[in-house]
């Protein structure tokens, strides 16, 4: 999907940014964002459609958590704005596949879009399928596929490597800071399986902390940017978020071609490193490159530095290493564990621990104690020791 530039901006201060989104654009007065929770059916229409959905009153009420039961604004507001959107409107075709989490007992995004595309599933717990299934086949969309999807077990490569998916769909879904680790964990699954996807999120603002808590989690996993508000006729007191999956395996390809520039030695491991910032490579780094028995990490902070204003830090920026930052230097040269924090990056993405060859490494547990995101890419762990081991005895 291509979006213009222009209609949106990245999310990177996510506590201030969030504060000034809801500062700015929250309604006062505005209720949790259900459309009429006393009603059976509730009739609407939207996009030149009239559409008749039923409600589960009586599981709202009798069933904590069972918030899908009902129909909410979120939907009916974001996908009929999202239609009128030319960008949108021209990417929707015969060959897009749309995935929809948390659809609830609605289906609106699926009655909508559905017929627009060659695939739609719209996914949530089983026990709403069943009012799902029914309120998509009495308004025209038999052809959107219902499946189970539960946050808290999410998708297996097993189950989906042999699906095209194109477009990711949330509306509404985050309101429970209790489920935003789940959440999180299944977007993080489809970003794996399909880095080339596009997410789009649309969000009542109901509850900045909420909010707060998912987009600190999912940013280690996607690029976030905010939709901005001066297109015409956005819904009111909502947000759109553009996500964009970091491909991981591919930066962690570009890390092992940095690995594999190093001077064999007996003496320590061969690691490459690559400084990732929106998704670009910025810096990049092996072991000893510099003078001085430097580290894959430490060269590829130093180089970036040394092209930029004095004082400069590297907040919010992914590191991608072959191998856990080193945690203790025999050298007595401040670690690269210790190098990572100190510039707050955010994120480590690492292809294998470090075996207890030299020193016991502490790294990975150093960073996660101080705040700082860990992804292992374990698929790359044997290419990524066997180059670590290059010139060593025996290898």
């Amino acid at each position: 999907m291509e979006v213009p530039s222009n209609l949106y901006a990245p999310i990177e201060e996510v506590e201030e940014d969030v504060q000034v989104l809801f500062a700015v654009h929250k309604k006062k007065n505005a209720d949790l964002g259900m459309l009429d929770s006393k009603l059976d059916r509730v009739d609407l229409e939207l996009d030149e459609h009239k559409l008749h959905i039923k409600q589960n009153r009586q599981t709202l009420h009798q069933l904590p958590g069972s918030t899908g039961s009902v129909v909410w604004k979120t939907s009916i507001s974001i996908v009929p704005w999202l239609i009128k959107q030319s960008w949108f409107a021209n990417t929707l075709s015969s060959d897009v596949s749309v995935l929809e989490l948390g659809s609830g007992i609605s289906g609106i995004g699926g009655i909508l879009l559905g017929p627009r595309v060659n695939r739609y599933i719209a996914t949530d717990q089983n026990d709403y399928l069943k009012g799902l299934r029914e309120n998509l086949d009495q308004n025209g969309a038999s052809t959107v596929e219902v499946s189970e999807l539960d946050w808290t077990n999410p998708p297996s490569e097993k189950e989906w490597k042999d699906m095209s998916l194109d477009i990711l769909c949330l509306f509404d879904c985050i309101y429970n800071p209790n489920l935003n680790t789940h959440l999180v964990s299944t977007m993080a699954s489809f970003a794996r399986l399909f880095p080339d996807l596009t997410c789009l999120v649309g969000q009542e603002l109901r509850d900045p902390e909420t909010l707060t808590d998912f987009l600190l989690k999912i940013q280690p996993f996607y690029q976030v940017f905010l939709f901005n508000y001066e297109q015409e006729g956005f819904p009111e007191n909502m947000a759109l978020f553009l996500l964009k999956p970091y491909n991981h395996k591919a930066l962690m390809y570009a890390a092992l071609e940095e690995a594999k520039k190093c001077e064999p030695t007996d003496s320590a491991f061969c690691i490459g490193s690559v400084l990732v910032q929106h998704g670009e490579i910025v810096s990049t780094g092996y072991s000893r490159e510099l003078p001085g028995n430097t580290h894959a990490e430490e060269c590829a902070i130093m180089k970036y530095l040394s092209q930029q204003p004095y004082g400069s830090s590297l907040k919010g920026t992914m590191i991608y290493s072959t191998m856990e930052p080193c945690s203790k230097r025999l050298s007595g040269k401040k670690s690269c564990t210790d190098l990572i924090i100190s510039q707050n990056i955010s994120t480590v993405v690492l292809g294998s621990r470090e075996p207890d060859t030299f020193v016991k490494c502490e790294g990975v547990d150093l960073l996660k104690n101080s705040g700082v995101n860990i992804i292992e890419e374990l698929s790359f762990q044997d290419d990524c020791l066997k180059e670590a081991v290059r010139g060593h005895h025996g290898q």
